[in-house]
């Protein structure tokens, strides 16, 4: 498996994982145009709100998992969004590795605390972040969505004590750029909810 940095070029590849994964789901519907408009512009999107956008790919250079992060209107507080990876790729490693790089990069632009907004039917995923430390909050939202949308809230405190073997842990040992290269990483990383202003998920 490898991983990169994602550029504007990516969208297709982006919307293909998330298309697949939502076929997975009774009512999820993948409406890029609506819904999605940001993946027209992915890496640019991302990093205009001081975030990133990272795949993994397949030994054949097939995208097979996404993961991109953005800082919210609370300085210290960054959003996960889009952690998806298909079928074929899930049991590699695959997630924690992305979901560490987003840590990284928070960490690295001073977060002390990462968000994200699951849908209520994302049983694995959920139990995904519960095991790399991400605590449930009280309380669901609903979207104004074609899938009708349910969602729970998570936050993941970078200032508290790592789960071992978790991507936190992972994201404070290698932060050094030669740790992050023998990771599988760019040494050097591209910097450049519905809404071009922000991703949706």
């Amino acid at each position: 498996m490898r991983y990169r940095d994602a550029t504007d070029a990516d969208g297709d590849a982006v919307a293909a994982i998330i298309e697949a994964v939502f076929g997975e789901y009774d009512g999820c519907t993948f409406n890029r145009a609506a819904e999605y408009p940001d993946l027209d512009r992915v890496a640019s999107t991302f990093a205009n709100h001081e975030g990133g956008f990272w795949l993994a790919e397949d030994e054949a250079g097939r995208a097979v998992g996404c993961i991109g992060i953005t800082r919210t209107a609370d300085p210290d507080t960054f959003e996960l969004h889009r952690l998806y990876v298909l079928p074929h790729a899930r049991g590699t490693g695959a997630s924690a590795r992305l979901l560490a790089q987003a840590i990284r990069h928070a960490r690295e632009h001073g977060a002390h605390r990462i968000i994200l907004w699951t849908d209520t039917r994302f049983h694995s995923g959920q139990r995904f972040y519960e095991r790399h430390g991400f605590v449930r909050l009280p309380g669901t939202r609903v979207l104004d969505d074609e899938s009708m949308s349910q969602e729970y809230r998570y936050v993941l405190s970078l200032d508290a004590a790592c789960p071992a073997g978790s991507a936190l842990s992972a994201s404070r040992s290698s932060r050094s750029p030669s740790a992050g290269a023998a990771c599988g990483w760019p040494s050097r990383s591209i910097h450049g909810r519905h809404r071009t202003a922000a991703p949706r998920h």
